[in-house]
């Protein structure tokens, strides 16, 4: 029931978008998704045009488009 909690759904959605690509593009940084999620909270803009442009060619890590 996440449109009770409409920031929980946000931060699932981003999660699991980060598992999706990593799991994909860097397995090993699977483990750090916790803290990555820390590191950019309310700056995942910011997160998401580096992974687009570190990883551009899989599809997975390209969430702006």
């Amino acid at each position: 029931m996440d449109y009770f909690y409409p920031e929980q759904a946000q931060k699932n959605m981003i999660r699991q978008r980060l598992v999706n690509c990593y799991t994909e593009a860097a397995p090993d940084k699977l483990g750090n998704i916790d803290h990555i999620m820390k590191k950019y909270n309310r700056k995942e803009h910011i997160l998401f045009k580096q992974l687009a442009t570190k990883y551009e060619k899989i599809p997975e890590c390209n969430i702006l488009r």
